[in-house]
């Protein structure tokens, strides 16, 4: 999803009738009853070790046909085994689910068997969606355990590494999985043949690597947004909440904005049909699934979110421009949209006064008139720092674990103190200067956020560096070896 939800990462059933058939290595079979939900660090190095030994599996069945070749691929490996049962399937078994939870119903599939190249597949996505909820849960874990609620170098680092390990199976499986369906296509036209030749298990296979692929994008995209919130806060609350220069780059971070979001449209595309996909089968009562109500409310909460980020990025581009009254209109839809209605009224509009008011009170009169963020007011400069002390209380959908991850709302608080801070200052300089109609609502909605506006720029994302494709180590011993594949497109 937009966020890595737990509910949503698939792991091997180990239930009877998913039992692996008998010429698979006991070796195997061990290794994937090592992976588990409970344990997410250490099951990421088990199915690490577990994609590995399921290519050597399939390399040492190449060397034992004599059917190696020089040019060994990921390509020629996934080719091979695909024709490689490793559990059978049967009308019980497909009436519980497929082997992995979380994966999909098969519902009338006419397979019979789940191959090794499935067992691969499977393995991948999990690993890339467990890679995505530990990025999350170790920001979350080391800002709430810092006494001054700090965010280091290093854990920016260690999330920004978890998130490239987990693109690094993804950009070569998705590109091996593409390589796969041209030959079938091409095989289609040597036989002549209309029909598509894909089953339904490939299907589920490609929707579940474009949904982790997606969510892999879009949350590198929002570390990148993340930091540059986090370090903004850290800067202005050093400097007592005197917000004297706009940041560097706005234009590029409403563009990233803009990509997390027309990729959060695919993945909750995605999701709501995994999310039915779940509601129809019948999985172990161990096995916690997402409804499909729930898919919608966390997409709309997230969405609502997301456009409070956009809200920033906007006002702060329009300030630019000395659009003050746009960045104004953008800067109270966020909090108002944001906020609990009573601290909004109570603890900034007490202090702020409406812009549109005819009678409004001329608090800022006293101050001296600047065009930009220069002014030392001391009256001010206490607003800001009693801005940044005190509490911010969320929108109920915002204080809800369990439809907005911890880490998105201590983000979305240093969010809410930010655009104060600017209302106070920005508010200032129209009052004395500019005298322009702050934008409504309406407006503001109609105009300038997601789905309604045609003026949105196009979005862009800001590439991973030092990425290392995975290679199986089966593979290692050759030469050049081909990771055909490693692209940065979708599906």
């Amino acid at each position: 999803m937009a966020t890595a939800t737990k509910e949503l990462i698939p792991f091997p059933l180990n239930l009877p009738q998913f039992k692996p058939v008998s010429i698979i290595p006991s070796s195997l079979a061990d290794l994937r009853l090592s992976i588990s939900p409970d344990q997410l660090t250490n099951s990421t190095n088990n199915i690490h070790e577990y994609i590995n030994s399921l290519f050597q599996y399939t390399y040492d069945s190449l060397i034992r046909t004599n059917a190696i070749s020089t040019e060994v691929s990921i390509v020629h490996l996934l080719t091979t085994a695909k024709s490689m049962s490793y559990i059978e399937l049967d009308s019980k078994s497909l009436s519980v689910s497929l082997p992995w939870s979380n994966y999909g119903f098969a519902g009338n599939t006419t397979a019979t068997h789940w191959s090794v190249f499935d067992e691969i597949m499977a393995s991948v996505v999990s690993i890339c969606l467990i890679y995505n909820y530990l990025t999350l849960q170790i920001l979350n874990e080391n800002y709430e355990q810092s006494k001054q609620h700090q965010l280091s170098d290093e854990t920016w680092k260690k999330s920004n590494n978890l998130l490239k390990t987990s693109f690094s199976y993804l950009s070569v499986f998705k590109g091996a999985y593409e390589e796969l369906q041209q030959q079938q296509q091409q095989k289609q036209q040597q036989q002549h043949l209309l029909s598509c030749v894909c089953n339904d298990l490939e299907d589920l296979h490609k929707s579940r690597f474009n949904y982790a692929y997606h969510l892999n994008s879009s949350l590198v995209q929002l570390i990148v947004i993340f930091k540059n919130i986090y370090v903004t806060t850290t800067e202005i609350e050093s400097r007592f909440g005197d917000f004297d220069t706009v940041p560097d780059r706005v234009g590029t971070y409403m563009k990233v904005v803009v990509f997390i979001h027309n990729e959060w449209l695919i993945i909750k595309k995605l999701a709501l049909s995994l999310a039915s996909n779940n509601k129809e089968s019948s999985l172990s009562p161990q096995r916690n699934v997402i409804s499909t109500a729930k898919a919608r409310l966390m997409f709309q909460t997230w969405d609502n979110f997301l456009q409070i980020i956009y809200c920033y990025y906007l006002a702060l581009d329009n300030y630019s421009k000395q659009s003050l009254g746009i960045a104004l209109g953008l800067i109270e839809f966020g909090l108002v949209n944001s906020i609990d209605q009573s601290p909004l009224k109570s603890k900034l509009l007490k202090h702020v006064p409406d812009p549109n008011s005819p009678s409004k009170p001329r608090l800022f009169n006293k101050l001296r008139p600047s065009g930009s963020f220069n002014s030392k007011s001391k009256s001010n400069t206490l607003k800001e720092k009693l801005i940044f002390m005190e509490n911010t209380s969320l929108k109920r959908e915002f204080e809800n674990g369990n439809l907005l991850p911890s880490i998105f709302k201590h983000h979305l608080i240093m969010l809410v103190k930010l655009l104060k801070v600017l209302k106070v200052k920005l508010g200032k300089e129209n009052d004395v200067l500019y005298f322009q109609k702050v934008a409504g609502v309406k407006e503001v909605q109609d105009r300038y956020l997601f789905g309604s506006s045609s003026n949105l720029p196009s979005g862009i994302s800001v590439p991973l560096k030092n990425m290392s494709p995975f290679v199986p180590s089966c593979l290692k011993q050759f030469d050049g070896v081909s990771t055909t594949g490693v692209v940065n497109g979708y599906f």
